[in-house]
């Protein structure tokens, strides 16, 4: 069964004092296409996440977080499929729940099947990542665009 640690898709919602300052919206459109298809083709257009093979790949920032220096780090670009995004992304999947744009079963038994857990291991997961997200979303992180800085204008 799952352990946060060893998951293959897991929630990681951006704090909301860091809410659109990522490389998609730092870089012109043209450069984002290009990066985004590049990591694309080099994930062979199978998502990275549950490895499903998608007509509409995502390509999904990772970062990494240190909390006691407040630096929160780019450290590589994942091409994902929609769900497995839905997922990392749960905060915004709650809204397209609440609107009936996306069904919440339908997210979860993805979770489920990719991670080979319970549902009862994807609801602890949920309360852990809104606890992250609550503690993170108070503090005003210094963004570092690793090596990715040089995309941006």
């Amino acid at each position: 069964m799952g352990n946060v640690n060893t998951l293959k898709v897991a929630i990681d919602m951006i704090p909301k004092t860091s809410y659109r300052k990522n490389l998609r919206y730092m870089v012109r459109e043209a450069i984002w296409d290009t990066i985004r298809k590049q990591r694309y083709q080099k994930s062979e257009y199978k998502c990275d996440k549950c490895g499903g093979r998608s007509k509409e790949l995502h390509c999904h920032e990772v970062w990494e977080y240190d909390d006691c220096d407040e630096i929160q780090t780019l450290i590589e670009l994942n091409s994902v499929c929609q769900m497995c995004h839905h997922i990392i992304h749960y905060g915004q999947s709650l809204i397209l729940i609440k609107e009936g744009k996306l069904s919440e079963n339908e997210l979860i038994q993805h979770f489920v099947r990719v991670n080979n857990c319970t549902e009862e291991f994807f609801h602890q997961h949920v309360w852990e990542a809104k606890r992250m997200w609550s503690f993170r979303s108070l503090i005003q992180w210094q963004i570092d665009f690793g090596k990715y800085e040089k995309y941006i204008d």
